[in-house]
C-alpha cells in the first residue's frame, strides 16, 4: 500500500502535556460487610475516609452483597453533594467478593469479568478516562488472596496467582493493567510474589515504592504497614484480626506500562502510601496514643472502626489531550517512514514507543523504540487497512508531537 505522510517530526526534548490529569485510586479490605446485620453503620466511617482521601476510583474486598455495595455507594459516596460516582455489578463468588466504585464523570466502566481461582474470584475492572474525549483505558485487578503464614497457605496463594496469571495470557501487551487489593503477603520472597513479580507470570507487575524484603512484624517497614488498624486490648467490631500495625498486606502493583508512562497512563509512586499510617504506630491501634500524626482524630477513629486493614492510596497520571501541544519541530530531530522503515535522526538517546491511533481515537499498533542518538533505520510495518491513522511518538515523561498520515 502506497503511505502518504503528511507531517511527522519527533521532538527529542521535554515537553510536558498541558492537558494531564490525575486519577486517585484507593484498594480497601472493609472487612466483611454487607447490608444485613448490625455492623452496616460502618458507612459512616467509609464515608469518612471518604471524604477526605477524595478518590476518583476505589477497589474494595470483602464485601458479600449486592445491598452492601448499594448502602455504601449512596451513603459513604454521593454525600455532601457528591453525586456522580457508580458502582460495577455485584458479583456473588465464592466467599467475600469485590466491588468498584468509580466517579462517572470522569470514567467509564467498559466492562468487569471474574476470574475464578481456587478460593476466591479476581475481578477485573476495564476503565477509560472521559477527560475531553480521552481513549486511555485501564485494568484494575482486585484480589483477596489466601490469609496465613503457613507453607500451604503460600502454596494456596501461589495457585491463584498462577490462574490469574494464566487467565490474563490473552491480554496484549499494550494495555494499562493494575493489581490491587489484600494480598496477606509476609515477604517479598513468597513464591506467589516471585511470579507475579516477575516474567515467568504472562504480564509482570512492578511494586512503584520498590520496597522488597520481609515485611512482616519488621520494624524497617512501618510507614508501608497496613494490618492490624486494632490490638488485643482494642479489637474493634466485626472479627478482625487485633495484632496492631506490623503486615503490609494490601498492594498496588502495577505492569511495565503503567510504571513507564508508555500508554498514556503513569503511577505517581510518590503519592502512594498507607492511609492514615503515620509511623508511629508500629504494633498499636491506628487511633491509640501517640495521636496519629497522619490524618485527624476523626479519620484515625473511622479507620479503626470500619475495617481491621488501612487503605492503600496511589495516584496516576493520565496524557489525556495530545492535540495542544505545539510543533517545536525540525531543529530538535525528525522521523520518516519510509517503506517499511522509520528513519529516526535524534538528538539524544532514550526508550521510546511508537503507536498508531485510527480515526475514532483507538489505539491500533504499538511498537518499542531504543533510540540511538544521531541517525537510525527502525523496521517499522504495522499490518493497517487503508485509511487515516495517527502516529505518536513519546518516552515515558515526554510528549512529542504527533500528526495524522493516509495509509
Amino acid at each position: 500500500m502506497r503511505k502518504t505522510l503528511l507531517a511527522l517530526f519527533f521532538l527529542g526534548i521535554l515537553y510536558p502535556a498541558t492537558s494531564q490529569i490525575t486519577l486517585r485510586m484507593m484498594t480497601y479490605n472493609i472487612l466483611n460487610y454487607n447490608g444485613s446485620d448490625a455492623n452496616t453503620a460502618r458507612y459512616a466511617d467509609l464515608r469518612v475516609i471518604v471524604n477526605e482521601v477524595q478518590p476518583d476510583f476505589v477497589v474494595v474486598q470483602e464485601i458479600n452483597d449486592a445491598v452492601g455495595s448499594e448502602l455504601l455507594l449512596d451513603s459513604s459516596f454521593n454525600v455532601s453533594g457528591q453525586t456522580n460516582f457508580a458502582r460495577a455489578t455485584f458479583v456473588n463468588g465464592p466467599d467475600s467478593d469485590n466491588m468498584l466504585f468509580y466517579r462517572s464523570d470522569k470514567l467509564t466502566l467498559v466492562s468487569q469479568a471474574q476470574i475464578s481461582t481456587p478460593l476466591r474470584d479476581i475481578t477485573r475492572y476495564t476503565l477509560r478516562s472521559i477527560h475531553l474525549g480521552d481513549t486511555v483505558e485501564f485494568s484494575v485487578f482486585s484480589m483477596h488472596l489466601k490469609a496465613g503464614n503457613t507453607a500451604s497457605d503460600e502454596t494456596d496463594r501461589f495457585n491463584e496467582i498462577s490462574q490469574f496469571c494464566s487467565t490474563i495470557a490473552t491480554i496484549p501487551n499494550t494495555e494499562n493493567l493494575i493489581i490491587a487489593g489484600d494480598m496477606n503477603v509476609y515477604y517479598s520472597t513468597e513464591s506467589w510474589y516471585q511470579k507475579v513479580t516477575s516474567t515467568t507470570c504472562s504480564h509482570e507487575f512492578f511494586d512503584p515504592i520498590n520496597q522488597p524484603g520481609v515485611w512482616n512484624n519488621n520494624s524497617s517497614f512501618i510507614p508501608i504497614h497496613t494490618q492490624s488498624t486494632r490490638t488485643s486490648a482494642l479489637p474493634g467490631c466485626c472479627g478482625g484480626s487485633t495484632g496492631g500495625l506490623d503486615d503490609r498486606f494490601d498492594l498496588i502493583h502495577c505492569n511495565y506500562n503503567v510504571m513507564t508512562g508508555l500508554q498514556r497512563m503513569k503511577v505517581d509512586a510518590s503519592t502512594y502510601h498507607a492511609f492514615g499510617n503515620d509511623g508511629n504506630h508500629f504494633n498499636l491501634a491506628i487511633n491509640q496514643a501517640p495521636t496519629n500524626s497522619a490524618v485527624p482524630v476523626a479519620v484515625a477513629n473511622a479507620l479503626f472502626n470500619m475495617s481491621d486493614h488501612l487503605p492503600v492510596v496511589t495516584d496516576f497520571i493520565l496524557h489525556a489531550d495530545f492535540s495542544d501541544v505545539p510543533d517545536l519541530s525540525a531543529a530538535q530531530g525528525s522521523v520518516f517512514w519510509s517503506g517499511n522503515t522509520l528513519l529516526i535522526k535524534a538528538i539524544e538517546s532514550g526508550q521510546h514507543q511508537a503507536m498508531v491511533y485510527d480515526v475514532s481515537g483507538r489505539l491500533v499498533y504499538t511498537q518499542h523504540l531504543n533510540l540511538q542518538k544521531g541517525e537510525q533505520q527502525i523496521a517499522f510495518s504495522p499490518a493497517l487497512s487503508s485509511g487515516v491513522y495517527t502516529v505518536r511518538i513519546s518516552s515515558s515523561n515526554s510528549v512529542f508531537f504527533n500528526t495524522t498520515y493516509r495509509y
